[in-house]
């Protein structure tokens, strides 16, 4: 059977199928041979690396003690008559046993010396005799100079709660102030009215 106009001849070694040319005016995309270079597996390592906090551990007493003389008992307890004579004119004896259990608790109080306790700072927070109070407890931190000692209080973050007073020696003061610093800023206050009338009765 001869073949007929417009049938495609089998392809054969005489015979090769032709390979379509593209237009003249057609655009040909180069091919890209270019290999990306292959970043390597273990690049050095170039961040910042932060140091860890040091620690420090000192001893110190619990809160400042003064001796006081039998001339400051024999003032408290005039106080308390005075206080306790002005209450009973209006009659207010309830009020009376408040001052005199108050008068009391001072009297005892004040006889009692402090301990020696170990403190200890480190990245957490403040250890007070192996208990841990962290840094998010606190906002800031102030510092008071006296004579032969420093006075850190610590500011509470939430409201009413009690400020921590850590007691150091002058040389050991720098080097707690480095660490605090880095955790905490310092906002230094005037002391209240109450630690002023402790202060100047030496209670």
């Amino acid at each position: 059977m001869e073949p007929t106009e417009g049938d495609i001849p089998a392809a054969s070694p005489a015979n090769p199928t032709p390979v379509p040319t593209p237009p003249a005016n057609a655009i040909v995309a180069p091919t890209d041979t270019t290999v990306a270079p292959v970043p390597d597996a273990d690049p050095q390592n170039t961040s910042e690396v932060i140091a860890p906090t040091p620690s420090f551990t000192w001893e110190a007493s619990e809160y400042v003690f003064h001796q006081k003389p039998a001339t400051w008992y024999l003032a408290l307890w005039v106080a308390t008559a005075l206080l306790s004579g002005g209450l009973g004119l209006m009659h207010q004896w309830l009020s009376i046993i408040v001052v005199v259990v108050m008068a009391l608790a001072v009297m005892v109080y004040s006889r009692k010396e402090p301990r020696t306790l170990t403190y200890a700072l480190d990245g957490q927070g403040i250890s007070i005799d192996g208990k841990l109070s962290s840094y998010h407890l606190f906002k800031s931190y102030s510092a008071h100079e006296e004579v032969s000692w420093r006075e850190i209080d610590l500011e509470p973050a939430r409201r009413f709660a009690p400020r921590l007073t850590v007691l150091c020696e002058v040389e050991n003061f720098d080097t707690i102030e480095e660490i605090l610093t880095q955790h905490l800023p310092r906002v230094d206050r005037d002391p209240d009215w109450i630690e002023k009338l402790t202060r100047y009765i030496k209670f």
